[in-house]
């Protein structure tokens, strides 16, 4: 189902309901960490696949 055809249909569902549609999120989140805590982070993140895939120039670019 392309995403074109799965919104309509979500908002014709809204409509049905008489709800308002919710804003989708971008996905993105920025915050403020301290450096410790990143540097954990960073360290953690390399252990999993999808860092090693990424890494590897085989993840998806934002």
């Amino acid at each position: 189902m392309s995403n074109t055809l799965a919104y309509r249909g979500y908002t014709a569902a809204c409509a049905q309901l008489g709800s308002q549609p919710e804003k989708p999120a971008s996905g993105r989140l920025m915050l403020r960490v301290a450096p410790t805590v990143h540097a954990a982070a960073l360290k953690a993140a390399a252990h999993l696949p999808v860092a090693r895939s990424v890494a590897q120039g085989k993840g998806r670019h934002a």
